[in-house]
């Protein structure tokens, strides 16, 4: 969704997409956003606005399946992942 939408945004979205697809998705599985990732994403959902400082459902929906299965996020948005309890976060653009 998030690399999508990031291609959608930046124009001859057809060449760069069929790069990814070849490149990085044809590598990779895609986890779903289940029951267990549902739960974690409203827990997480009301902990941020619990505090007054919600995050993108998007930035939810991925650490929700992170944790769900023991994962590290890679992201440049070290921003809002770094504040999601126990979620493990690398930037490799650094």
């Amino acid at each position: 969704m998030e690399i999508r939408y990031g291609v959608l945004k930046r124009g001859n979205s057809v060449d760069l997409w069929t790069k990814i697809e070849r490149q990085i998705l044809s590598r990779i599985g895609i986890l779903p956003f289940a029951y267990k990732e549902a739960m974690k994403a409203g827990e997480l959902i009301h902990h941020f606005y619990s505090l007054g400082q919600p995050i993108g459902i998007e930035d939810i929906m991925i650490a929700s399946i992170a944790l769900g299965n023991g994962l590290t996020v890679v992201s440049a948005n070290i921003k809002h992942f770094s504040r999601v309890p126990d979620l493990k976060t690398e930037n490799w653009l650094q």
